[in-house]
């Protein structure tokens, strides 16, 4: 399921405590950020009817934002996932960079389920679906700059990061 889909699942469950805008996080330390906190005390609740459907949440001591993510059984879980086969290679010029990330993210993918390090990339890779084509392109390369990073140090690239792109972000 989409960010987009899973974002208006959250917000129906959310607006059952209280009012409060739901967006996607600027930062990658979170998907999700709510401000519910400052319009409603918090409540245990919000994190067990969260993980009903695989997320969590925890309080910005910060901001007093909400911040959301998956939960870690689900990192996990997508991290292990059986991997569909590379698409084709796109005919349209701008899913091209894409294409080299997934042929990337395929070919090298770690080992070891994601760890706290690896969730700013994994989350990067989820985001992409909501952004516009020029921002989605500019984080494209920035993932393509992370993933050759990671070849140059002979690190392997986070894993789970080729079924969350091939899942959310469709080649035309």
């Amino acid at each position: 399921m989409r960010l987009s889909q899973q974002q208006s699942q959250i917000r129906r469950i959310l607006e059952g405590f209280g009012k409060g805008f739901l967006r996607i996080s600027r930062d990658h330390g979170a998907l999700l950020v709510s401000d519910l906190p400052r319009h409603t005390p918090w409540r245990r609740e919000w994190n067990a009817s969260l993980e009903n459907i695989g997320w969590t949440a925890r309080l910005s001591e910060e901001t007093g934002l909400l911040l959301l993510d998956f939960a870690p059984d689900r990192w996990r879980e997508m991290a292990f996932r059986e991997k569909p086969p590379l698409p084709d290679f796109p005919e349209k010029a701008a899913d091209q960079a894409l294409y080299q990330l997934l042929r990337l993210t395929f070919l090298h993918d770690g080992e070891n389920p994601p760890g706290e390090e690896e969730r700013p990339f994994l989350r990067q890779c989820v985001k992409l679906e909501a952004l516009g084509e020029k921002e989605r392109q500019t984080e494209i390369q920035r993932l393509l700059t992370k993933v050759a990073l990671c070849l140059r140090e002979r690190q392997p690239v986070p894993r789970g990061a080729y079924m969350l792109l091939r899942e959310n972000i469709p080649l035309h």
